[in-house]
């Protein structure tokens, strides 16, 4: 039996979405990008009181850097720069931030893959990225060892599809890691299962998601962390993105609810989240808070809210019959959970007798 942990990304001084915050999620590009920024870093892991930290390397911010053309370049003679015009970034740069912010987890440096639907041009753009994937997973762990090896370093996983994570594989076979992290911008229930199953197989025993705050994927990885990893942590930042819209995640399925200033709301319709900041208000009351306190109050709400879930997910999934009853309880789309629950059927029945017959059935 593992754990399920949930990282808080996307957070500074001034946003947190609670006094204290068990585990946080901080990126090279934005919380090391100089002296202050480190020293920044460093006083929000002690203000919040973080028990666990994880050191992205800032593949997110290349990927939005190539969305917006900006210049790009990974000179490691050259200062970490993270501009409106450019960013420049290399394993140096990533693991000497690891060293001063001392994180429990590094990520090594990666060069995500876009979202794309055609599989020629997913080829293409996988063949086009899997050198700097390879090369930067190497030499990112070489330097972990030499000068941080105390923190555990997990490798990103930037593929479509199992021949491209079995290539990659090939590609840094020796390299010294603990653990993979993966993406999930590219990828359906089912392949984020089959993709978990191969880990599984592969003997991968701890694992990050990043981008995984849906009703779906927080079940299915609550299951495998009960039952098949030791170590399963996700993050996301759509906490704070949604409360920049005035969306309210519904505390039961986390379905966004729009509550801004034109929404029209039923003054019959009570709430029933538990979370602290809920307590004694109304929606009309949320809706006609000013906007800056709105926001601050749909942050807190929003993370309280993914992060109880994940939780109780996690605690309902000893047996799949316990957490599809608590599935269902939570959720007003049956076919989404009939769907999840079969997924999960499968995996309980053949993780562990057959688990290529397994692999062929998610990717059918």
């Amino acid at each position: 039996m593992g754990q399920l942990y949930n990282f808080a990304a996307g957070i500074s001084l001034e946003v947190l979405p609670s006094k204290y915050v068990d585990n946080i999620l901080l990126n090279v590009p934005q919380n090391a990008i100089n002296e202050s920024a480190i020293s920044q870093a460093k006083k929000l892991i002690r203000l919040a009181r973080a028990k666990k930290t994880i050191l992205d390397s800032g593949g997110f911010q290349i990927y939005v850097a190539e969305d917006e053309g900006k210049k790009i370049s990974f000179d490691n003679s050259k200062p970490l720069e993270n501009s409106d015009h450019k960013i420049n970034i290399s394993p140096e740069h990533v693991v000497a931030a690891a060293i001063q912010i001392r994180p429990d987890i590094l990520m090594s440096l990666d060069f995500p893959i876009r979202k794309l639907d055609d599989p020629e041009d997913q080829e293409f753009e996988f063949n086009r990225k899997i050198g700097f994937n390879a090369r930067w997973a190497i030499e990112t762990s070489e330097l972990r060892d030499k000068f941080c090896p105390e923190v555990k370093l997990f490798v990103p996983i930037q593929a479509y599809n199992l021949n491209q994570l079995h290539l990659f594989m090939r590609l840094i076979q020796g390299v010294n890691f603990d653990g993979l992290s993966m993406p999930l911008r590219n990828l359906t229930t089912n392949e984020i299962a089959s993709f978990l199953v191969t880990y599984y197989e592969m003997g991968i025993s701890e694992v990050h998601l990043l981008g995984s705050t849906s009703f779906s994927t927080i079940s299915l990885v609550a299951y495998m962390a009960k039952h098949y990893f030791d170590f399963i942590s996700i993050d996301a930042t759509s906490w704070r993105k949604s409360a920049e819209y005035s969306i309210y995640l519904n505390p039961h399925d986390l379905r966004g609810e729009g509550i801004g200033s034109d929404a029209i709301i039923d003054d019959n319709i009570q709430i029933t989240c538990p979370c602290p900041w809920c307590l004694r208000k109304t929606f009309t009351d949320i809706k006609n808070l000013p906007y800056t306190e709105k926001t601050s109050f749909l942050r807190c709400h929003n993370f309280f809210v993914i992060n109880t879930f994940a939780n109780e997910a996690y605690l309902h999934a000893d047996n799949l019959t316990t957490f599809k009853r608590f599935l269902i309880q939570k959720s007003r789309k049956p076919e989404e959970i009939e769907s999840l629950c079969d997924i999960l059927a499968e995996i309980t029945l053949l993780m562990d007798s057959d688990i290529k017959g397994l692999k062929r059935l998610l990717t059918s």
